[in-house]
């Protein structure tokens, strides 16, 4: 079951590439809105102009630091579905944290040994469809058994 997941399925389902994604997104906007400001509103105010380079510099280290966790993530992530294992695993239990942000916790075997993953389930606590008990089918990557996706979650 090895499958070439999009750029966009994983950067949607992986939080921490998605967080990183909307936060460069917001940092340049507001980048560009202060060069915005500093070109039509204050084309002579030498602050003005100051503050939207350093938005700007700011925007080209955060863009190189999150840009590569984000490359890095994907990468991770697609190839363990390019490449990986798949073992059946159990829901152990759902939750959500205090952002309404649901998980699941689920116990899988392999070379026998057992592995616990949490995985995002998105919005609030079932969502996914997953539910304590039921039987789900993890991708993981054989040389680090302990990195594993809930393979409904990167394929529905």
């Amino acid at each position: 079951m090895t499958q070439q997941l999009s750029i966009r399925r994983v950067l949607k389902r992986d939080w921490p590439s998605c967080v990183c994604s909307v936060f460069l997104v917001l940092w340049w906007s507001i980048a560009l809105a202060a060069y915005l400001l500093a070109a039509l509103g204050y084309p002579e105010d030498r602050d003005v102009w100051l503050l939207a380079h350093l938005m700007g510099v700011g925007g080209l280290g955060s863009t190189a630091l999150l840009g590569a966790v984000i490359v890095r993530r994907v990468h991770i992530i697609r190839q363990v579905f390019g490449r990986g294992e798949v073992v059946q695993g159990e829901v152990l239990r759902v939750g959500e944290n205090s952002e309404d942000v649901g998980h699941a916790v689920v116990a899988y075997h392999y070379q026998g040994r057992q592995y616990l993953v949490r995985n995002v389930t998105e919005g609030a606590v079932g969502r996914g469809g997953l539910t304590p008990g039921d039987p789900v089918d993890i991708m993981l990557d054989p040389s680090n058994p302990s990195r594993a996706f809930i393979a409904k979650l990167y394929l529905d």
